[in-house]
């Protein structure tokens, strides 16, 4: 992205300079057009695979393939998820949640309506998945981090032969 937003000025009878129109019409349009973005499709990588009972980072420590840094002009932004999941314990549950600045998003037990998924055998494989708007987050610099867990068992989600797309994007 090229541009910032810059809130508008209010126009009034004084001549209006290149540099202005430059600043207020043609950068803002710019933003609008190509808002922060942070995107991963992961494929053909090692598949992620959780114990945890409690939410954790789906990224092992160093491997940042679900941890995204945008930063914002103050606006809304769309967090979005699909996977893969398998879980061969009995009543297998998968739960998932994100986290902005180190905070959980939903802050539920289960994390977010629809993302957790419930498989019984090695064959099971399901496709939890979510779309969420943020609000209320201040101009600068955010990171969003995937995070899991399990009600039991060991949960894999599938990045060696599925696409797994994770997104941020304000607008």
């Amino acid at each position: 992205m090229t541009a910032s937003w810059t809130a508008p000025m209010t126009w009034s009878g004084a001549l209006v300079t290149v540099a202005q129109m430059n600043q207020h019409i043609r950068d803002n349009f710019e933003f609008l057009k190509d808002p922060p973005t942070s995107v991963v499709l992961l494929t053909g990588e090692t598949n992620k695979t959780t114990t945890s009972t409690t939410f954790v980072d789906v990224d092992a420590a160093g491997d940042p393939d679900f941890s995204l840094v945008i930063t914002t002009a103050g606006g809304d932004v769309w967090v979005y998820f699909n996977g893969i999941v398998s879980n061969p314990t009995n009543v297998g549950f998968v739960y998932f949640d994100f986290t902005v600045d180190g905070v959980r998003h939903s802050g539920v037990a289960d994390g977010l309506t629809g993302a957790g998924m419930a498989t019984g055998s090695a064959n099971d494989r399901l496709s939890p998945g979510f779309k969420v708007l943020v609000t209320t987050l201040a101009a600068g610099a955010h990171t969003f981090a995937l995070q899991w867990r399990v009600a039991a068992g060991t949960a894999t989600l599938y990045t060696n032969t599925s696409a797994v797309p994770f997104g941020v994007r304000e607008g």
